[in-house]
């Protein structure tokens, strides 16, 4: 393992957490635009948009090999967690 591979596996997993905290809060505003009425489609539209991205990054990071959607997934997860401890200390 080289320095430019530990660089690009880092990059990946700064990468997924950055995404995750994009796709964690826009499912949270998808949520909330649902339980305050709003349109189906609109909610819909956000959730495939959504997912189409996460696939997207995903697919990106899989150019590179197995170790950066890897490092990729840990930091999407990273961001989850994050995410889920700032909601339970706010209810």
């Amino acid at each position: 393992m080289n320095l430019l591979s530990l660089s690009l596996d880092a990059a990946a997993g700064c990468a997924g957490v950055a995404f995750g905290l994009i796709y964690f809060s826009a499912l949270r505003r998808s949520i909330s635009l649902l339980a305050n009425g709003a349109r189906w489609q609109m909610v819909v539209l956000l959730s495939l948009l959504r997912v189409g991205l996460a696939v997207a990054a995903f697919l990106l990071l899989a150019r590179f090999g197995a170790i950066p959607v890897i490092c990729g997934a840990a930091g999407f997860l990273l961001a989850r967690t994050i995410l889920i401890r700032k909601a339970q200390r706010q209810s």
